[in-house]
């Protein structure tokens, strides 16, 4: 078996010829080589290969065949490949005659063939291109071998067909390729056959003038000499035993046998011989006629064909991952990979090169370099030659690395990588791709090395069609990014969509609902669908759709946006109210959005009665402070004056009722603060019991005569620290809704109990904490409420009375007051069986000493002897404050106003002044901006504010510590407590 049929016998033989760009401008020799091949190696006269198109064939190439056949464009209907592709099968017939597709085909009887094969080319997808015919003028059976051989030699015609197409291979390779071609082409032009005749001892008797040109001998040189000459020292025993052993077998049957053989050129260089020997007898002598083809070249490239298919696998390899879905990673991996197969013994890395030259591994296949790159900081910038060759994207070709003076400035960094020769090549990437940096295909050998021209040009198509690839992965991967973040922005605007409680309508010129966006729970006039395709008037009742109407037209003409309001009943039966725009979205369309604003509308209407209550409060609060200045000065005056009375004065009855008239008058003062919220929490010990007994006169005079009172205090005394004023309020509003809830009378009755919460039953109050609780519990026997009340009965503003006759706003102050004092407030109710409010407080704990100081603040007034600056622009309240402080013994300083009070300040000097107590309100200067000012003069002063009513800012800091504050109207005992409280704390 020749080299060719061995090669052609190959498994492998379909993938032999390479696919890469050195191919891609391949001239028609090869295909001429492969169909002469086809013809002799099946023994066949004539052979084509043919390309096929939707109306014609083209033929190629050919042997056997007439000369217009050659490049012509047959119709189908006379095609030798046609049936072939049609069926993309292949077509057999050992005799074309009796087969049912070919026994009338114009193009096999014009040429007289009996016998015919074709198998069809296949592009990479499978599709026939054309086909590789062959046929014989008589019948013969094709024999499987020769069958598989065929498909062997389309399978290579199809691969070299598709080498046609590809674009884009390196211009040297280019070169070389055709000047391979010009070569083989004046070789296959020039070269002829040697003729040689030898007798039975192997001495030539005859040979041609070929053997000159193939061996370098003149003909004349060569006769009488032994044909051993033409061979190799090596092969020359072996022919004298062979020719020996044939002359003594007598065999005298030697047909022609083709075999291949070496032969020695008269320069000593060897040349491969195709050989094909007869014996002839001439009268009675034998003597053999051989025919010495020379096959070198066909030799080499076959050779070379080899070395093509693996490189073009390489390459196809890479370019795979430009139809998968690989990651820029996984296609440096791959490449790596496929790279340190078809060079084994080098070590592939891929790396990157920043700016400023620092390198960096992206992927190295070697085990040992893996580790080493990734530990070693190599900075390029000392190697100014090689760094410029990498910006200027040039290759970088180094036989010999110890040698070569570009790298000795990084030999000690070097030195650990084992690297003896390198070529680095750069990969031409986008510049999304390279992301600011230059990447490298490096390949390097542990000992010097000569790269040879073909390495080379494999490596520069490596490097092209790994950033090729690289880039395609890149933009995939971009893509998928993309298409990632708009599916993210997709998702987040429709969630946005579906988050927006408005109505969302498409409207035509027609007043024509297009489309519609609702989400869960939107309150729907109509179910969805009863609005698309239907004017507005045909849905929407009259109040609405006009509005609507016009504002959709004046959108139309202004483009501007419109706005409309109006009241709609819903599918669940309640009346809601909505707030429209008009939006115009396209020449045609409009976009009418409809937001539900029934809440909005409520909480205005609540703000709005906010402002009034607010706008009352402050008119409140005015008043209470100008009427507290002058109850200060009733109350103290009348204490001042009781306490130099004896008691057998007549007159004494008459200042103890201006005292206790005084007193309820404050007690007034004290609710319209609270309900200004400008009343300051001040917490003292109480006795629940007595709270409520001072409290009966003000409640019977409160809930009528109708209404029977009940009383049932604590038996044991219920300690509680609170601020008396805003519990006595709680209790009146309480009695006022237990009133209100009892048209008819009935019974109101307050208890006041113990109680103890353990954990477990904290645990079912929010807010709740075990310990002891007095529980003040008022009860009615009125009309009672329904879970729905119950449910809402501390909201603001909520309210089941008549408009006019109630805010809404007397249960939640309640509420806000108890939860103030850590307490709870709890509701049971029955309907038409009455209502019980509980509220639980904590229960002070007392000792005796604390009862005996509690009843001690009533006897005498404390005394001191400390300086007193005394600031008050009421005359009144402050010649009372003065006299009183005096009488106790204090040092007394007095001014009208915050300037006169700086004044006296800077004229004492460093005299020590131990209080300043003033008003908070007045003109000019407030008491907080005087306190400042003095206390930034006398850090060690202390600050007493006194007021009729406070602003948010003594509000919020009263109830810290380091602030004082004594409320007007105040008692002279009052007074003197406060003050020596604040001097010794």
């Amino acid at each position: 078996m020749s080299d060719y049929e061995y090669l052609l016998g190959a498994p492998a033989l379909t993938n032999a010829i390479p696919r890469t760009d050195t191919l891609m401008r391949t001239s028609d020799s090869i295909l001429d080589r492969l169909v002469g091949l086809a013809a002799a190696t099946l023994h066949v006269p004539v052979a084509l290969l043919s390309l096929s198109f939707p109306d014609h064939e083209l033929v190629l190439s050919g042997v056997g065949l007439p000369d217009p056949w050659l490049g012509a464009a047959l119709p189908l209907a006379r095609a030798l490949g046609w049936p072939a592709c049609a069926a993309n099968e292949p077509v057999i017939a050992d005799d074309v005659h009796t087969h049912p597709l070919l026994s009338t085909h114009p193009a096999l009887r014009d040429l007289g063939l009996r016998t015919y094969a074709s198998i069809p080319l296949r592009d990479a997808s499978g599709q026939p291109i054309g086909c590789l015919s062959i046929g014989d003028y008589l019948p013969r059976a094709w024999r499987p071998d020769e069958i598989a051989r065929l498909h062997d030699m389309g399978a290579l015609a199809a691969d070299t067909l598709e080498l046609r197409r590809w674009r884009d291979h390196a211009s040297q390779l280019e070169r070389a390729l055709r000047e391979s071609e010009e070569r083989a082409q004046v070789v296959a032009e020039t070269i002829d056959d040697v003729i040689v005749t030898i007798d039975t001892t192997g001495r030539i008797i005859f040979i041609n003038s070929a053997v000159e040109r193939l061996f370098g001998y003149a003909p004349e040189h060569v006769l009488g000499q032994s044909i051993e000459m033409l061979m190799p020292a090596a092969l020359r025993d072996a022919h004298k035993r062979g020719l020996r052993r044939y002359i003594a077998s007598r065999r005298r049957s030697m047909a022609w046998h083709t075999t291949d053989l070496v032969g020695l050129h008269c320069d000593g260089h060897e040349v491969i011989l195709e050989t094909s020997f007869r014996e002839n007898i001439v009268e009675g002598t034998p003597f053999f006629t051989g025919v010495l083809h020379d096959i070198t070249e066909r030799k080499r490239s076959e050779a070379a064909l080899i070395e093509s298919q693996a490189r073009l696998q390489l390459l196809n390899s890479i370019a795979i991952g430009m139809s998968s879905s690989l990651t820029v990673k996984q296609v440096i991996e791959r490449a790596a990979q496929r790279v340190r197969e078809y060079f084994s013994d080098c070590r592939v890395s891929f790396v990157a090169v920043d700016t400023r030259g620092r390198m960096t591994p992206l992927y190295t296949i070697d085990p040992y370099l893996r580790p080493q790159l990734a530990t070693r900081s190599l900075n390029l910038a000392q190697l100014p030659g090689y760094l410029s060759a990498i910006r200027r994207q040039e290759p970088l070709i180094v036989p010999d690395l110890a040698s070569d003076p570009m790298f000795a400035a990084m030999a000690v960094q070097l030195a650990g990588l084992q690297i003896g020769a390198l070529v680095s090549l750069p990969l031409p990437l986008t510049t999304a791709a390279a992301s600011g940096r230059l990447s490298l295909l490096v390949l390097d050998r542990p000992q010097a090395y000569a790269w040879t021209t073909h390495e080379i040009t494999t490596l520069r198509e490596v490097a092209k069609y790994t950033a090729v690839t690289i880039n395609d992965a890149y933009s995939r991967q971009e893509r998928r990014r993309a298409e990632a973040a708009l599916l993210r922005s997709e998702a987040t605007t429709r969630a946005l969509l579906d988050a927006i409680p408005d109505l969302m309508f498409r409207v035509n010129r027609q007043m024509i609902f297009i489309d519609f966006k609702a989400s869960k729970g939107t309150p729907l006039f109509l179910p969805p669908g009863q609005f698309l395709q239907r004017r507005i008037d045909e849905v929407m009742p009259s109040n609405v759709s006009q509005p609507a109407c016009r504002s959709i037209e004046r959108a139309f003409q202004t483009g501007e946006t419109q706005f409309f309001e109006y009241q709609l009943a819903l599918q669940s039966g309640l009346v809601g109210e909505f707030e429209a725009r008009v939006l115009p979205s396209s020449e045609n369309e409009v976009l009418l959005i409809v937001r539900d604003i029934t809440e909005r509308k409520h909480l205005e209407s609540q703000l709005l009665q906010i402002q009034k209550i607010e706008s009352v409060g402050q008119l409140a609060g005015g008043i209470a402070h100008d009427f507290n200045n002058l109850l200060t000065a009733i109350i103290g005056y009348a204490d001042l004056a009781m306490m130099t009375m004896t008691p057998d004065l007549p007159a004494l009855g008459d200042v103890e009722e201006i005292h206790r008239a005084a007193e309820r008058a404050a007690g007034l003062t004290r609710q319209l603060l609270s309900f200004a919220r400008w009343q300051v929490m001040e917490l003292r010990l109480v006795r629940l019991n007595d709270l409520i007994f001072d409290l009966y006169k003000l409640l019977r005079r409160l809930i009528g005569e109708d209404i029977e009172l009940i009383i049932l205090p604590s038996y044991n005394e219920a300690w509680v620290k609170v601020d008396p004023g805003q519990i006595e309020q709680v209790l009146v509003n309480l009695a006022i809704n237990a009133r209100d809830a009892m048209p008819e009378g009935g019974k109101l009755t307050i208890e006041i109990t113990h109680c103890s919460f353990d954990a477990e039953l904290a645990r079912r109050y929010v807010g709740a904490s075990a310990g002891d609780y007095i529980v003040l519990t008022v009860s009615d026997s009125g009309v009672g409420m329904n879970d729905h009340v119950k449910a809402h009965l501390f909201e603001p503003f909520f309210t089941t009375k008549e408009k006019g006759r109630g805010t809404g706003l007397g249960l939640a102050t309640c509420y806000g007051i108890i939860k103030q004092h850590s307490g709870l407030i709890d509701v049971a109710s029955i309907v038409g069986a009455g209502t019980t409010i509980s509220i639980f407080l904590p229960q002070a704990r007392i000792d005796g000493a604390m009862v005996r100081s509690i009843i001690d603040e009533t006897r005498g007034l404390p005394r001191g002897s400390e300086t007193i600056l005394l600031v008050e622009d009421e005359p009144a309240v402050r010649v009372l404050a003065a006299r009183v402080l005096r009488a106790q013994g204090y040092i007394v300083l007095e001014a009208e106003n915050g300037d006169e009070a700086l004044s006296i300040a800077q004229q004492r000097g460093r005299a020590i002044m131990h209080l300043l107590l003033t008003d908070v309100v007045m003109p000019r200067m407030s008491g907080k901006m005087l306190a400042e000012r003095m206390t930034a003069l006398l850090p060690d002063l202390k600050v007493l504010f006194t007021s009729g009513y406070a602003n948010d800012t003594i509000i919020s800091q009263g109830s810290q510590p380091g602030i004082a504050f004594l409320q007007k109207p105040f008692t002279p005992a009052t007074l003197a407590r406060k003050v020596r409280d604040v001097l010794d704390h």
